[in-house]
């Protein structure tokens, strides 16, 4: 018979969770049932007290930062080029180049400082780190397409009671953390905007607004920053960096201890500073460090301090945390500190890939919702031609993580040969556009053609045009074509 620590004979079947209903147990702590809606469990103070954390963390843990930053870099890069996918030539043509000259610069309400581009990476930067993203459909005076960026902290309730709404243009629906829902639903009406004081300063329809978050629950109304299961987790490391600073700074600065019978230096010594109360060491300060004195019996004894800190337990217990933040949020471990496994890496890497074109499918909604805005008032005020086919677009991507440049760009080349991949999507993922790339590569072919027949006039000479770029080793002179 196996007995507790009280003594009485322990029992299986009140130790399994599945057959017990208090998940608290043994000697762990009792459980509150949340068998409730999410915003019901998670309170918007706690959501509030998320975001804030790691608000705070973002500027202060390059664990958090390099993180999320990394993950804005390689979903978005120096991409995000408008492809359309329609029919419609004439208009995909005329369209394009109106976002990519013009609107693409201009398109953010705070002017120059910011464009399209940018925006994607401020975008995926807000969903790690707030846990959504509010983009306004708003126009200049001039009544000129533009978004404006909203800070998830801009939407709230605003010192107005959440509840059902007893007066206004909504009244009798309901107000939840700056959302208006129809009543009993969880559908959005429209947001509550406030000023930087957080005062409620206006609602906004939600056809102007886009809300983008991950959601984990289906009744879930707005985001939880990317990291918020292991902030305490980042905060730990913070704290433990600190005192282990701390501590390094006070070691490095005591260099000796001596031990003598007066417990001091000579009184002349300069830079001494006696005993002034029992129990004290004397000091004796030097450049960069201190020497403390000891009384002793008979003799000297001189002790140089070494340091052995930060040793390998806090180098253990960061490792542990920083793996726990980085799995948690669904990212391999390996890219805070890689195996040297090249196998294991590049399985790792998949992960990060599979990580980045998720975070890629939410901004692209974010793209595609500006695009279609922007074409649509473009198409009314005449900018462009119409078209039943104006909401058909796609947009470059950036290259892909990978262990090996060279080696992953010759896999697309080889896919492209066997016709399994498009040299849209690969001159795509270096940032540039396939159809721009051809027309620059035969306007190359004509100035090289042309170049050829000018110079060989001028010297009385036939040259051979593949004297000048030989395309491979096994190319044929022109043959003239029979008629």
């Amino acid at each position: 018979m196996i007995l507790d620590q009280y003594g009485n004979a322990t029992s299986s079947y009140s130790r399994r969770p599945s057959r017990h209903a208090n998940l608290g147990g043994g000697d762990r702590p009792s459980e509150s049932r949340n068998l409730r809606d999410l915003h019901k469990v998670v309170t918007k103070y706690d959501r509030q007290t998320l975001v804030s954390a790691s608000r705070t963390l973002y500027l202060n843990s390059p664990l958090m930062v390099g993180a999320s930053n990394q993950i804005g870099i390689y979903s978005v890069g120096n991409a995000w080029l408008p492809t359309y996918k329609g029919d419609d030539k004439a208009f995909g043509d005329k369209a394009k180049y109106w976002l990519k000259d013009e609107w693409y610069s201009i398109c953010n309400i705070i002017g120059d400082v910011a464009d399209f581009t940018s925006d994607m990476f401020v975008d995926s930067v807000s969903l790690d780190r707030d846990g959504e993203v509010f983009e306004y459909s708003t126009k200049s005076p001039n009544g000129y397409p533009q978004i404006q960026q909203i800070p998830s902290h801009r939407i709230e309730s605003g010192g107005l009671a959440d509840g059902i709404l007893r007066d206004g243009r909504y009244k009798g629906y309901d107000l939840y953390d700056g959302i208006v829902y129809f009543p009993n639903t969880s559908i959005p009406v429209a947001y509550s905007l406030c000023d930087v004081d957080r005062r409620h300063k206006q609602f906004i329809e939600k056809k102007f607004i886009l809300h983008i978050f991950d959601r984990y629950w289906p009744e879930q109304r707005r985001g939880l920053p990317l990291f918020w299961h292991s902030l305490n987790n980042l905060r730990d490391i913070l704290q433990s960096e600190e005192w282990e600073r701390m501590n390094l700074l006070s070691m490095s600065s005591l260099n000796y201890t001596i031990e003598n019978e007066s417990g001091g230096p000579d009184m002349d010594e300069p830079g001494y500073e006696p005993a002034t109360e029992c129990g004290k060491l004397a000091v004796e300060y030097l450049q960069g460090g201190r020497i403390t004195y000891a009384t002793a019996g008979a003799g000297e004894k001189i002790t140089q301090h070494q340091n052995f800190r930060p040793g390998n337990p806090w180098h253990e217990f960061y490792d542990m945390q920083a793996r726990q933040c980085l799995i948690g949020a669904s990212l391999p471990a390996s890219l805070w500190k890689p195996s040297g496994q090249g196998t294991a890496e590049r399985a790792d890497i998949g992960k990060a890939c599979r990580f980045v074109e998720d975070r890629q499918s939410m901004l692209e909604k974010i793209a595609k919702w500006r695009v279609t805005k922007a074409i649509a008032w473009a198409m009314e005020a005449g900018r462009i031609p119409k078209s039943d086919e104006w909401w058909k677009w796609e947009f470059t991507k950036p290259p892909k993580l990978t262990i090996d440049d060279g080696r992953s760009l010759k896999e697309k080349m080889e896919l492209y040969d066997k016709g399994l991949v498009n040299a849209t999507a690969v001159m795509g993922e270096l940032s540039t556009d396939y159809e721009e790339t051809i027309r620059e590569r035969a306007r190359e072919e004509a100035m090289r053609l042309v170049a050829v027949r000018e110079i060989g006039a001028e010297y009385g000479v036939e040259i051979d045009p593949r004297s000048v770029r030989l395309l491979t080793s096994n190319e044929q002179p022109i043959q003239p074509t029979e008629e």
